[in-house]
């Protein structure tokens, strides 16, 4: 694998993707970061087994290939080249070759054949939704997310579509938060689709969305769920089981300590 690439285009594609290395990864190999090629593009992955982000970043792909390099160490040493033009090598020997003006420097590649295959998702349903708002209405329901893992399910954040608008819901039993984000909804036959997202995976979801109208498509089925903007992929798997009817506990907010947000974008 052979390739060239600038320095600023490389580093916003880490920047993205290594959000999802784990402090401690489960395995080696969720470490890494996989560079693959795509004629003038390469394909930056990183996953922790829980959630995973794909960046697409432009190059100048000289030889295809693809390989493992340590996110972190390769991160940071992408970072400290000079702002400009980086040149990347990977042979048989398993060790990557970095070449920038006034730098030369060598890596060990890690087994890219280990790295477990993300694909994409064919969902069942689909939702687009405004960067901005999106990103906005998850700030403000997140603090009301559980964090305890015995109740799983309130770990994340309701996400509920309704052919006019869709709502975000946290609530950890003491808490209660709602955003409702205005959007027309193509949902077929139903007139409503729930899904609960856990709430890291929206967390990261909303550092990473720009501020600006452009749209964050969303696709999901009853496992998983993709959100796509801009050259940004992030896969993660939903929560399985009931959430708390979030309806009764608004007829009751007179009569439970309960902290309620409500907002209308």
């Amino acid at each position: 694998m052979h390739f060239r690439v600038q320095t600023d285009e490389i580093n916003y594609g880490l920047g993205m993707v290594t959000r999802a290395i784990a402090a401690r990864p489960a395995k080696q190999v969720y470490d890494g970061v996989l560079i693959e090629t795509d004629e003038n593009s390469l394909l930056l992955t990183c996953t922790d087994g829980e959630i995973t982000i794909k960046a697409r970043v432009n190059a100048m792909v000289e030889e295809e290939g693809c390989a493992l390099l340590p996110a972190k160490l390769f991160a940071e040493m992408m970072r400290k080249q000079p702002v400009g033009e980086v040149d990347i090598k990977v042979g048989d020997t398993m060790r990557a070759a970095i070449r920038s003006r006034g730098s030369n420097t060598s890596m060990a590649c890690m087994p890219a054949e280990e790295y477990p295959e993300i694909r994409d998702i064919n969902g069942e349903f689909h939702v687009d939704l405004p960067c901005n708002r999106f990103r906005d209405a998850i700030s403000r329901v997140q603090f009301a997310v559980s964090n305890d893992e015995s109740r799983k399910i309130l770990t994340g954040i309701l996400m509920e579509v309704h052919p006019e608008e869709t709502l975000l819901v946290g609530l950890d039993g003491f808490r209660l938060a709602l955003q409702r984000i205005e959007a027309e909804n193509d949902l077929g036959v139903k007139t409503q689709i729930n899904t609960v997202v856990p709430g890291r995976i929206l967390g990261e979801v909303s550092k990473m969305l720009p501020d600006s109208d452009d749209m964050v498509e969303i696709i999901f089925n009853n496992a998983h769920i993709m959100f796509t903007f801009g050259t940004v992929k992030v896969y993660g798997t939903l929560l399985t089981g009931e959430f708390i009817l979030y309806v009764k506990t608004l007829t009751t907010v007179a009569r439970v300590p309960i902290l309620l947000i409500y907002k209308n974008w």
